[in-house]
């Protein structure tokens, strides 16, 4: 039987950061192995910055 396997992840996290990171990553392996790449491949300090940034607040839960 087909299997499916479905990724689930909250906006604004950790996860999403690096899933993104994961997915530039990907592209520019391809494209170094397939000689599809210029020189510039490096981290930018918007990505680093990006990375590092602060997590928004996550709403307080209140007990009943």
């Amino acid at each position: 039987k087909p299997v499916f396997v479905y990724k689930m992840i909250a906006r604004g996290t950790v996860e999403e950061k690096i899933q993104r990171l994961q997915r530039e990553k990907s592209a520019l392996a391809s494209g170094v192995l397939d000689g599809r790449t210029s020189g510039d491949w490096k981290l930018r300090d918007e990505d680093l910055q990006a990375l590092f940034a602060p997590l928004p607040a996550a709403p307080k839960k209140t007990r009943k």
